[in-house]
């Protein structure tokens, strides 16, 4: 039952995000139904960008609108880069080659009607549609009366079309060239095809439109996705951590004071065993005989300091009497030395002198 009201609920939240610019969870619309119904209640009344049914279908009239003008204006603007191309060639013809009085009269005579129509079209420079002002007081109607050419129009339109059309058919012949890379030398079929492209163009503008909202799409429910497993991932984690904090370190506790009380026990043993190897080292090194050996040589030792003690407290009394005679002990000590020295220097002469008269 669970199940079922979760995936009604993503179900939910997924209708809304298409419908409204939104990015709701199956969470959300659970915990908060309210604002699931204000969604739905507006999406009766809002488009999928956020805007109202007026606005768009406004909006929509607007687009279809700036379209038309804005092919008006491109059409225009195709018409007068040719005709500058093809003023701008004949310029740089002329350059290595002179032209024929014709065609230099045609060229000179376009040349100077593309100036007076710029020149019309920068006359009403004002914003205000109801000003009679014009600039430097010019008037379209006064241009056009003192246009020398005027009667040269019809003329040269008769000349200029032709030319314009065969410029323009190779200009789409090499943009249909470039759009499919087949060639075809069939006129009509080419012709056709010309008269096709912009269908074409605008088919396959429409199918990556289509193709952008459906990346968007999935990228949208990809992050819904996401979400929802980050949401459950969370719910995974919280049981866990309770699990682990109610049964898990209670066993570990449990578990841990065993543990120390055998590593207790083991220490212990350890200890034991360790005064019972000191005590076999020290039964194999004190045998009876060594036993016996160390008690004489101890009773030697002890002979030895008995006689150094007795030797010492009888030197400690003969130094504590010459020191009771004072201060002249020192000079006789010294006396005596001298003495001692002189007697033993003169035997050793007298020996000298007794070995030289015996030689």
């Amino acid at each position: 039952m669970e199940q079922k009201r979760s995936k009604s609920l993503t179900e939910i939240a997924a209708i809304i995000n298409e419908e409204l610019p939104t990015h709701l969870t199956s969470h959300d619309c659970n915990e908060y139904p309210e604002l699931v119904k204000l969604l739905q209640s507006l999406s009766s009344h809002l488009t999928s960008s956020g805007t109202s049914y007026d606005v768009h279908r406004d909006v929509i009239q607007a687009e279809e609108l700036l379209h038309q003008k804005k092919t008006i204006w491109l059409q225009y603007k195709l018409l007068y880069s040719e005709l500058q191309d093809m003023i701008t060639e004949f310029d740089i013809s002329c350059i290595d080659m002179n032209p024929a009085s014709d065609s230099e009269k045609f060229y000179k005579t376009l040349s100077d009607l593309m100036t007076r129509c710029e020149i019309e079209d920068t006359v009403d420079c004002f914003a205000d549609p109801d000003t009679t002002s014009s600039l430097l007081g010019l008037t379209r109607a006064g241009l056009e009366f003192r246009n020398p050419h005027k009667k040269l129009k019809s003329a040269i339109q008769q000349k200029l079309i032709p030319d314009m059309e065969t410029r323009l058919k190779k200009k789409c012949e090499t943009l249909l060239s470039f759009y499919e890379s087949c060639s075809d030398t069939n006129s009509k079929l080419t012709h056709a095809k010309i008269a096709q492209l912009p269908n074409l163009l605008h088919l396959d503008i429409e199918s990556l439109e289509e193709e952008s909202r459906s990346l968007r799409k999935d990228k949208q429910n990809q992050e819904t996705l996401f979400w929802n497993y980050y949401k459950v991932l969370v719910e995974f984690m919280d049981l866990l951590e309770e699990l682990i904090t109610s049964y898990g370190l209670h066993h570990q506790a449990h578990s841990d004071k065993i543990t120390s009380e055998l590593l207790a026990a083991q220490c212990d043993e350890m200890s034991v065993n360790i005064k019972v190897m000191e005590l076999e080292i020290l039964c194999d090194t004190y045998t009876e005989e060594t036993v016996e050996a160390l008690k004489i040589i101890r009773k030697h030792i002890d002979v030895s300091m008995e006689d150094t003690q007795t030797e010492l407290h009888r030197s400690s009394k003969a130094v504590a009497a010459y020191e009771a005679v004072g201060m002249g002990f020192d000079q006789l000590v010294d006396e005596f030395g001298m003495l001692t020295e002189e007697i033993a220097n003169k035997k050793w002469t007298l020996n000298e002198f007794h070995q030289n008269l015996t030689s």
